[in-house]
């Protein structure tokens, strides 16, 4: 589990100035208070790739996170809840 802390965005940094690509997943908070991406550190930081989930349908899983942030999405598996477009 990530935590926010001075060490933990030192870490972050400084394995991506030494060439590590970082890959986070949107998240799966969607219909929560937290459910878009833009407000987490790590998906939200400039050197890094967020992946979304996609349904089956083209759109966004029910589950899956959303925000500008998002890079690319990835299809899920077994999706029976697909969000409005």
């Amino acid at each position: 589990t990530y935590a926010n802390t001075t060490t933990e965005r030192t870490a972050l940094e400084t394995s991506t100035n030494h060439g590590t690509i970082h890959v986070w997943a949107a998240g799966n908070s969607r219909g929560n208070v937290s459910q878009d991406s833009n407000t987490a550190m790590l998906q939200n930081n400039p050197n890094s790739i967020t992946v979304a989930a996609l349904g089956a349908r083209g759109q966004f899983s029910g589950y899956s996170n959303f925000g500008a942030c998002v890079f690319v999405t990835a299809p899920t598996s077994g999706e029976t809840n697909f969000a409005s477009p």
